[in-house]
């Protein structure tokens, strides 16, 4: 796989990845034209508009959630997907949500993909104690940005569930079974809750209550960062379009 992998990025014109692990990967594996560029997630691009939150806020109410407009969320979403290894971690992130809820938080699972992510989530509510909600059907993505404008904070292990509230400016912890969660949460700045395999649910929990006591740093970190992130983003699709003019002008 790595030999092809070598063979097939040396005959491109155009080599784009979201990580700087990423192109020190390519790197070693000999990878030596084109230049390799780190660029955003292209969702980066992306901005909720103030309807988009506000439909948003209708579907929250809509689920029965008790959240008035203008006032502050005491919204936490949870996005979590199925991995080897996963029951002690998804029994001791039922348990942080009780605990969550005991102290007036809400608990909204949103599930990324379906029906894999539904079924996972339905299983880590079954397990609370405490009422939790779910976003049991598919939005489009206008209104899922809404949605995630609306939380206070998350707890994502969707890679795109991090961007999504990265670019919706909504602090979160990234729970990491591959090295792309891990890098993204270092580019926004944000908190980095370990590996799903051996996640600690004790030392989860603090750093999830250590969070939640920094929102308006994590806010003002995100409001730093995504700008950038936005305009990298915004970048590569220029890099793409500049290619394909270029060579649509040497076939004319």
């Amino acid at each position: 796989g790595r030999v092809l992998t070598k063979i097939a990025a040396d005959r491109v014109h155009l080599i784009t990845v979201r990580d700087e692990n990423s192109r020190k990967l390519l790197e070693n594996l000999g990878v030596a034209r084109p230049e390799i560029k780190v660029v955003s997630d292209p969702v980066m691009a992306l901005a909720p508009a103030p309807r988009d939150r506000q439909k948003g806020l209708e579907l929250l109410t809509h689920l029965g959630m008790e959240k008035a407009l203008g006032s502050e969320s005491s919204i936490i979403g949870v996005s979590v997907r199925s991995w080897p290894g996963s029951q002690v971690f998804m029994e001791g992130l039922a348990a942080l949500c009780d605990d969550l809820a005991r102290q007036g938080w809400q608990i909204l699972f949103t599930p990324m993909h379906f029906p894999e992510d539904l079924k996972i989530s339905e299983n880590i509510a079954g397990m609370m104690e405490n009422e939790s909600y779910i976003l049991d059907r598919e939005i489009d993505l206008p209104l899922l940005l809404g949605v995630m404008s609306n939380l206070e904070f998350l707890m994502g292990m969707r890679l795109h569930s991090l961007v999504f509230a990265a670019v919706s400016g909504t602090p979160s912890i990234g729970i990491s079974y591959d090295p792309k969660i891990d890098s993204f949460v270092e580019q926004i700045g944000q908190f980095n809750g370990g590996r799903v395999e051996d996640l600690d649910y004790r030392k989860f929990r603090d750093m999830v209550f250590s969070a939640l006591d920094n929102l308006p740093q994590s806010r003002q970190t995100l409001l730093e960062r995504v700008p950038i992130l936005r305009n990298t983003a915004l970048g590569a699709a220029s890099l793409a379009m500049n290619l394909a003019g270029g060579r649509n002008r040497k076939i004319k």
